[in-house]
């Protein structure tokens, strides 16, 4: 890795002089510094876990928070999400008149049925994209199938079991931050004391060409299909890594 710590661009330069509102406009640039500060920070620990060489690979990149920072350090930079809305958003962030994106290129695919051939992306990011999706042993083997020989993976889940999943929902009553999964008294033993979640897992607005929700994501499932495909390189547990899992986001570096 590069010896100088490589910086997130901060996106309050786009979202102060744009008009409509999206989901990264919430997270990004909320006026709770408690939650800016653990978004940004995620995205810094996935950029400093490598050296940002080849053709980059933005996998559910949503609306676009980490395309500006990609953008500075290679030629070629994929933005792939399965929502035309969220990509509309990205595209709008790409062709900002005061920072254009000229090396972005935005594609809308469904993550299961990559439109890449085999071997040819050096490094995936797909950063809060696994919880979200139905099959995750299927996205397993898809990035698989794409990267080169030696290629890396950044991924980084949310922790929805265990104690973190308590201190998640307190932190986001103190702030104040609208969760789209709620939770009841019961479901909050089963996942957050005996780390039992349900298999069920919920539809965004129960509307099934939605994504799935974070709720009852079992991250240790997610983590027998990687091993099977990959070689773990690195862990950072976020936003405070001498917490573990007492976190609410995981941070890992695979390599094919």
């Amino acid at each position: 890795m590069s010896a100088f710590r490589k910086k997130i661009i901060n996106l309050t330069y786009y979202y102060k002089d744009a008009s409509e509102d999206s989901y990264s406009k919430s997270l990004y640039a909320s006026n709770s510094f408690i939650l800016n500060s653990i978004m940004y920070k995620h995205l810094y620990y996935a950029l400093n876990l490598t050296d940002l060489n080849g053709v980059i690979l933005d996998l559910g990149c949503g609306d676009g928070p980490f395309l500006p920072t990609l953008n500075i350090f290679k030629k070629k930079i994929i933005g792939l999400d399965f929502s035309i809305n969220m990509l509309m958003q990205a595209k709008n962030l790409t062709n900002f008149s005061k920072f254009p994106l000229k090396k972005v290129i935005l594609l809308n695919s469904d993550a299961l049925y990559l439109p890449f051939k085999s071997n040819s992306i050096d490094l995936i990011f797909c950063l809060e994209v696994f919880e979200h999706i139905t099959d995750c042993k299927k996205l397993t083997e898809e990035i698989h199938r794409i990267l080169k020989d030696e290629g890396q993976l950044i991924y980084s889940i949310p922790i929805m079991i265990g104690f973190s999943l308590l201190i998640r929902k307190f932190i986001s009553k103190l702030i104040k931050f609208q969760e789209f999964d709620t939770y009841t008294i019961k479901e909050l033993f089963l996942n957050g004391i005996l780390k039992k979640p349900a298999r069920e897992r919920r539809h965004l607005y129960d509307n099934k060409k939605f994504h799935l929700t974070h709720k009852n994501f079992d991250w240790r499932i997610l983590q027998i299909f990687i091993n099977n495909k990959f070689k773990q390189k690195k862990v950072i547990y976020s936003p405070f890594p001498f917490l573990k899992r007492l976190n609410s986001t995981i941070i890992f570096k695979v390599v094919k």
